[in-house]
């Protein structure tokens, strides 16, 4: 999101109980990772991704699992 850091966002977010996120992201480390799914991020997936992978981590999420595809980090 454009003029708005996404720690921030996911900050706002963790606030409502009932929104589950995806961070969309064209990279990302480790670290970083670790950060945003302690603000309550509940995927991570690379934007150039394959799509299967997306619809995958979609699935995990709405189930109510996190979904971090670890080989995209390395």
């Amino acid at each position: 999101m454009p003029g708005c850091p996404a720690h921030d966002v996911l900050q706002r977010l963790r606030e409502d109980r009932g929104v589950r996120t995806i961070l969309l992201t064209g990279g990302v480390g480790r670290l970083d990772i670790v950060d945003v799914l302690k603000l309550g991020a509940r995927g991570v997936i690379l934007k150039d991704a394959p799509v299967q992978h997306l619809f995958t981590c979609i699935r995990a999420v709405f189930n109510g699992d996190v979904w971090v595809r670890r080989q995209d980090f390395a």
